[in-house]
């Protein structure tokens, strides 16, 4: 009848209209990222943030465009802003090992925050063990709420994937040494010594 024939002729108009917002939001939100992530390669954190925010103004729903915003302004020193940006792109990603990666260093920079930050970087470790950057960061948040023996945990676990690492057997002998273990302490700063021999703060921790 032609009352169905203008209700179908109207639903395809609308699912036409319906593809085309669709493809525009799409089409928008990839042009507002790709300029962001150009200038943030270039060093401009703060104006990469804004193409950013207008990219999820189109394209709110894809994980990523929260996830650099949330890198772009953890580079901005903007920590708040950096954890609400993190927090909403492991709503829609939550196994993403590196969105917690960085939301751990937001809520690290950020005051009475470490429970928080190890809570968050434990997560990242079960889900990326492999990665030593996650090991490092739980290391970081332990000591900041004087957990020696977690710090401890965590920074032999990065050491056992780059047992080269003269920095990593610094910051354990250091924290060994924190913890009252003297002959580890001095072992782990040795060993840092013989890598790198020419470094005064090894040395002067040695």
């Amino acid at each position: 009848s032609t009352g169905r024939r203008a209700a179908a002729l109207g639903a395809g108009a609308l699912l036409v209209a319906v593809g085309i917002y669709a493809g525009l939001c799409i089409a928008a939100g990839d042009y507002y990222y790709s300029r962001g992530r150009k200038l943030q390669a270039a060093g401009h954190p703060n104006r990469a943030s804004l193409e950013y925010a207008r990219a999820i103004d189109w394209r709110g729903w894809d994980f990523r465009y929260h996830h650099s915003l949330g890198l772009a302004h953890l580079e901005g020193r903007r920590y708040a802003e950096a954890e609400a940006a993190l927090r909403r792109s492991l709503e829609l990603h939550p196994n993403n090992a590196p969105a917690l990666r960085l939301l751990g260093q937001a809520l690290w920079w950020q005051e009475k925050k470490a429970d928080q930050a190890v809570l968050v970087l434990q997560r990242a470790v079960e889900l990326d063990p492999l990665n030593p950057q996650s090991h490092r960061w739980l290391a970081f948040a332990c000591q900041q709420r004087q957990d020696h023996a977690g710090a401890i945990a965590a920074w032999e676990e990065a050491l056992a994937l780059q047992p080269q690492d003269a920095e990593i057997l610094m910051r354990l002998g250091i924290e060994y040494q924190a913890a009252g273990q003297l002959p580890k302490a001095l072992d782990r700063l040795e060993q840092a010594a013989r890598l790198q021999p020419q470094s005064p703060t090894i040395l002067g921790n040695l």
